[in-house]
């Protein structure tokens, strides 16, 4: 009966050992997976941190603020040219100012609701436009951030 009792109480332990274990690994694989999802899709002139942002559900008037922030990945300098979007929404770029390589810097926006068009969904966009041109198109290159808005009365 005793070893019984010992028996049981092993399975028991491994019972909950084993998810714990399991639960670590999986856990370990997701980050080593985005960990090469993320260097995979380094872009090699210009990275935004968060290329997207959800406000989320807002009141009318409310004017919420989001700042995107990005990497110089080339590996030359880098200025942005131009910044624009909406006219619901005001933006605070570092235009013209030089990036050297592996540099940081940031998109400041505000949306203003109250000059939206209707209430519901909107999903908008902040086009970058860089003075470098794409060595195989010869065109100014030019990225996108975006976010997206549902406004309510």
């Amino acid at each position: 009966m005793f070893k019984s009792i010992i028996t049981t109480f092993f399975g028991l332990s491994l019972l909950f050992l084993f998810p714990a274990c399991t639960a670590q690994k999986a856990n370990k694989t997701a980050k080593e997976m985005q960990s090469i999802k993320d260097k995979v899709n380094i872009d090699p002139i210009f990275q935004l941190e968060t290329p997207r942002h959800d406000f989320g559900t807002i009141k009318l008037g409310e004017k919420p603020a989001y700042t995107f922030v990005f990497t110089n990945t080339s590996s030359e300098d880098l200025v942005i040219e131009l910044v624009s979007g909406c006219h619901c929404t005001k933006i605070d770029a570092p235009q013209g100012k030089v990036f050297k390589p592996g540099e940081k810097g940031e998109i400041k926006i505000v949306y203003d609701s109250e000059l939206e068009d209707g209430l519901g969904e909107h999903n908008k966009t902040i086009d970058i436009l860089l003075e470098q041109e794409d060595p195989q198109t010869g065109y100014q290159i030019i990225k996108e951030a975006k976010f997206k808005v549902i406004i309510e009365e």
